[in-house]
C-alpha cells in the first residue's frame, strides 16, 4: 500500500511507503530530494503519474483532492505532447499557423523559426534542439513577447552562457525593442536590480525580461523567490548536463513549480547519451522515465572500467523518441538554403623524433624525459634551479593532457620556487621542431590572401602561433594578425579583423566560440581540437551561418601516430550521436547522415 499525502510544501508530495522493497525502487523513479525516515519521503508532485506507470494495478491511498490534481498533470502532459505533435505536423502539411507580428524583425521569418515560434508559444515546456546559426534566439523571444502582450507572463528570465548574456540583450533591441531587458551582472548588480537600490531612479523598477548566466545562478537565487519569474528559458541548455554541479541544483530546485519553462541548445548530447536527462528534467520530471540520475544512467550505459561508460545497445533510440517527445530538431544545412555544407580538410605531418619518444615512453612507462630542456625553456634567463626534466603520468588525465602538449611541440610544467613552499609558477619547454607549425605555414599558401581564424585550446600554443606569424609577416601589408584570448576584447576584435589590414585571426573557442559573427571570413585552421562536440561545432559556427556566402572550409592539422587522431575520432562519434538522437524531432531535411565533411 502506497499512501500520498500533502507536504505542506508548494509543488511537493509525501509518499508513505509500508514495503520497503517498493519504496527503494520508487525513490529514484520519482526524484524525492528529502527523506524523512525509512518509509516518507518528499517528491515533486509532476513526478506523481510515475507511481500508475511502474505499478499500474498497486493500491494507492490519497485524497481526491490528490488524485484530481494527479489526473491534471497527466491529463495536462497527453495535451502537451498532443500539441507539439500538432505544431510538427503544421510544416509537412504546409499549413504553419503564425499569428505574431514580426514586422519589425531583422528578416522575414523562415518557416523553421515559426515552428520554432510555435513550439514555444503553445507547449508550457518544450525544446528547440537547432544548429547553432538557425536563428533560435528571435523565435523564443518573439513567443517570450507575446507571452507577456497577453497576460500569461509577467516577468520571464533567460539563463544563458556568460558570453552570451548581451548577446540576448542586443537582440531584443532588434526582435522586440518595444520590451525592457537587463543583464544580471553577478550578485551585487543583482541585488541592486531586484531590490532596487540604484542610484538612478529610473533603473529602479520591475522589467520584461531578465539576462543571467548559468554561474551566476547559485549566488543569486536568494535574491527572488520561486514565483516571481513566470518563465524561465534556459539558452544553451547543455551547460546543465550534470546534476551534480551548484549551477544545476539551483536550477533545478528553484524552478520546480514554474509554469512555463523551455530549453534551447544546438548540442543535446555534450558528453554522451546522458547529456539529455538534466536539461529534459528541468522541463519536468515527468518529462525523463528516471528522474534519480545515477539510476537512469545505470539503465543507459555500462560501466565497463572505473569511471568509463559506454552506452548500451538500442538506448540511443529510446533517448532519441524522448527528444523528439518534447522538442523539434533543425539542421543549419535544411533550413538556410544559402549555405553550402563545411568542408573540413585534414592535413598531416609526421611527429618529430622528440615528440614520438616522449610519446611512446609516456604510452608504455607514464613517465619520459625532456632532452635539451634548459635550451629550450621559457625561464632559462631566469632560472630558479627548481625543475626537474622527468615527467610523470600520474593519472590517465594528466596522460591525456601531456599527449595534447607533445603534440603542440611543448610541454608545461608547474614548479615550486625553491625556499618556497606555496608559491608556483608554469614554465613551458618548447621543442626545436614543431611539425605543427610547418602545416601551419603550407596551408596558409595554399589560403593565399584570404582571411583565416586559427583555432587553439591551449594559451602557450595560441602564443607560439601569433608570434610565429607576427615574425614570419612582419612587414607584409595585409598579413598582420589578431588575437582572441584571456582579456581580449572578442567583439571589439572581431570589428577589427574586417579591416583589410588583417588577414589572421588567432583565438581560443572558450572566449571566440560564441556569440561572434564572422561570416565575412570562410577558411578556418584548428591547431588543435578537444573532446568537446559542442565546443567544435560552436566554433565552426562563427562563419558558417546565415550571411556567409562562400563555403567553408575548415583544415584540421594532425600529427600522424599522436593524440589528434583519437581526439578527431572522439569528435565523429559524438557528431553520430547527435545526429541519431535528434532524427526523431528533425521534422524536414535529412534523416541520414549526409554531411560531405568528416571531422
Amino acid at each position: 500500500m502506497l499512501l500520498i499525502k500533502e507536504s505542506g510544501l508548494s509543488g511537493f508530495y509525501i509518499l508513505e511507503v509500508n514495503d520497503k522493497e517498493k519504496f527503494d525502487f520508487l525513490k529514484p523513479i520519482l526524484g524525492g530530494f528529502k527523506i524523512r525516515n525509512k518509509k516518507e519521503f518528499i517528491f515533486p508532485k509532476k513526478a506523481a503519474h510515475s507511481i500508475w506507470k511502474y505499478f499500474p494495478g498497486i493500491k494507492v491511498k490519497c485524497s481526491k483532492d490528490i488524485q484530481k490534481e494527479i489526473k491534471k498533470i497527466y491529463d495536462f502532459k497527453k495535451k502537451r505532447k498532443k500539441n507539439i505533435s500538432l505544431i510538427k505536423e503544421q510544416y509537412e502539411k504546409g499549413k504553419i499557423l503564425f499569428e505574431y507580428d514580426a514586422s519589425k524583425a531583422k528578416y522575414e521569418p523562415t518557416d523553421h523559426q515559426k515552428i520554432m515560434y510555435n513550439m514555444i508559444r503553445y507547449a508550457n515546456c518544450s525544446g528547440l534542439f537547432a544548429e547553432a546559426g538557425t536563428m533560435k534566439t528571435g523565435s523564443y523571444l518573439w513567443a517570450i513577447d507575446d507571452y507577456i502582450k497577453n497576460e500569461m507572463v509577467k516577468r520571464a528570465l533567460i539563463i544563458t552562457l556568460s558570453g552570451l548574456k548581451y548577446n540576448v540583450l542586443a537582440e531584443m533591441k532588434i526582435q522586440i525593442p518595444h520590451r525592457t531587458g537587463i543583464v544580471l551582472d553577478g550578485k551585487v548588480h543583482a541585488t541592486k536590480v531586484f531590490r532596487k537600490q540604484f542610484k538612478k531612479e529610473s533603473m529602479n523598477r520591475d522589467y520584461d525580461i531578465y539576462i543571467a548566466n548559468y554561474e551566476s545562478m547559485f549566488s543569486i537565487e536568494g535574491l527572488f523567490d520561486e514565483k516571481f519569474f513566470d518563465l524561465v528559458l534556459l539558452d544553451e541548455a547543455h551547460r546543465i548536463c550534470y546534476p551534480s554541479t551548484r549551477q544545476a541544483k539551483t536550477i533545478l530546485n528553484k524552478f520546480i513549480s514554474t509554469k512555463y519553462k523551455y530549453i534551447v541548445t544546438g548540442s543535446l548530447n555534450d558528453h554522451d547519451i546522458m547529456s539529455h536527462h538534466t536539461p529534459i528534467r528541468f522541463l519536468g520530471e515527468d518529462n525523463v522515465p528516471i528522474v534519480h540520475y545515477p539510476t537512469a544512467k545505470a539503465d543507459y550505459m555500462y560501466e565497463v572500467a572505473p569511471n568509463i561508460w559506454i552506452e548500451k545497445p538500442f538506448k540511443r533510440k529510446e533517448v532519441a523518441q524522448i527528444v523528439a517527445d518534447i522538442g523539434v530538431e533543425y539542421r543549419k544545412i535544411d533550413v538556410i538554403k544559402s549555405l553550402q555544407p563545411i568542408l573540413s580538410i585534414p592535413k598531416y605531418a609526421e611527429m618529430s623524433p622528440e615528440q614520438k619518444r616522449m610519446t611512446e615512453e609516456l604510452k608504455k612507462e607514464l613517465v619520459t624525459t625532456i632532452t635539451d630542456m634548459c635550451d629550450n625553456c621559457s625561464c632559462k634567463d631566469n632560472c630558479n634551479n627548481s625543475c626537474l626534466n622527468t615527467i610523470n603520468g600520474k593519472n590517465a588525465l594528466v596522460v591525456v593532457g601531456k599527449f595534447q602538449q607533445i603534440a603542440n611541440g611543448f610541454v608545461q610544467r608547474t614548479i615550486k620556487r625553491v625556499g618556497d613552499d606555496k608559491k608556483e609558477e608554469t614554465i613551458y619547454i618548447d621543442f626545436k621542431e614543431n611539425p605543427k607549425l610547418k602545416l601551419l605555414d603550407d596551408i596558409i599558401e595554399e589560403i593565399g590572401n584570404n582571411k583565416v581564424i586559427i583555432w587553439s585550446n591551449r594559451i602557450r600554443s595560441l602564443e607560439t602561433i601569433y608570434n610565429h606569424l607576427q615574425k614570419k609577416y612582419k612587414n607584409k601589408k595585409g598579413k598582420d594578425a589578431l588575437r582572441i584570448w584571456r582579456n581580449d576584447n572578442a567583439f571589439k576584435t572581431v570589428e577589427r579583423f574586417k579591416d583589410s589590414a588583417f588577414q589572421f585571426l588567432v583565438a581560443n573557442p572558450a572566449k571566440a566560440g560564441v556569440g561572434l559573427n564572422i561570416q565575412f571570413s570562410s577558411f578556418a585552421i584548428t591547431f588543435d581540437n578537444s573532446y568537446s562536440y559542442r565546443e567544435y561545432t560552436q566554433k565552426v559556427s562563427r562563419q558558417h551561418r546565415k550571411g556567409q556566402k562562400e563555403r567553408v572550409t575548415v583544415f584540421q592539422i594532425c600529427l600522424k601516430d599522436s593524440i589528434d587522431l583519437a581526439v578527431i575520432k572522439a569528435l565523429q562519434k559524438r557528431k553520430n550521436l547527435s545526429f541519431d538522437l535528434g532524427k526523431l524531432a528533425r521534422i524536414t531535411g535529412t534523416t541520414e547522415e549526409m554531411f560531405s565533411h568528416k571531422l
